[in-house]
């Protein structure tokens, strides 16, 4: 109970100031993509949180064009980065190129998201984020995704280990969007 307790007040402590997400119909900070590491219950082995690895496919060449998260019903936006979140280690954390025109997620997609017209080098030189109804404006692709597969307690994946996972059918794999 006290480990829990330690872990859920971390996660609150560690949001970003940077993304947003809905929590009770405003936009509120949101926890990073990037793995939470919290020490529970004494010194020894930390617990780790880590985001699920997500790969997907989409029907154009969207590499290079900001996502953002809305809600189910595709009107609001709920979540979408600060212009710093999308750089990583001194490079834009577009997605990684997988076999078979896969992509490895590194900003934080879901089944909700959609892809604006703002590339990530104009977005990532704003010297701060757009409005939510001045992104929803840019707001080009609605429903992108042909596939959609998370993979569940993968951490660190090398590229080929998910080139392996999908040379093998995502066996595993949580279905999030399926092709038809």
């Amino acid at each position: 109970m006290i480990l829990m307790f330690q872990v859920t007040m971390l996660l609150v402590s560690c949001r970003s100031s940077q993304d947003v997400s809905e929590s009770g119909g405003t936009l509120q900070p949101a926890l990073s993509h990037d793995a939470v590491t919290a020490v529970g219950g004494g010194t020894k082995s930390p617990v780790a949180m880590v985001a699920p690895v997500v790969i997907y496919k989409t029907k154009g060449n969207y590499n290079n064009l900001v996502p953002v998260r809305l809600d189910n019903s595709g009107s609001r936006i709920v979540s979408y980065p600060a212009p710093s979140d999308l750089i990583r280690n001194g490079k834009y954390a577009t997605p990684v190129e997988l076999a078979d025109g896969y992509l490895w997620d590194r900003r934080g997609v879901s089944a909700n998201s959609v892809f604006t017209d703002y590339t990530y080098d104009v977005y990532a030189s704003m010297p701060s984020a757009p409005s939510v109804d001045e992104i929803l404006k840019h707001v080009k692709y609605r429903k992108p995704f042909e596939e959609m597969y998370i993979v569940e307690g993968m951490r660190n994946p090398s590229v080929e280990q998910l080139n392996e996972l999908i040379n093998n059918g995502f066996k595993g794999c949580k279905v999030v969007i399926k092709a038809k």
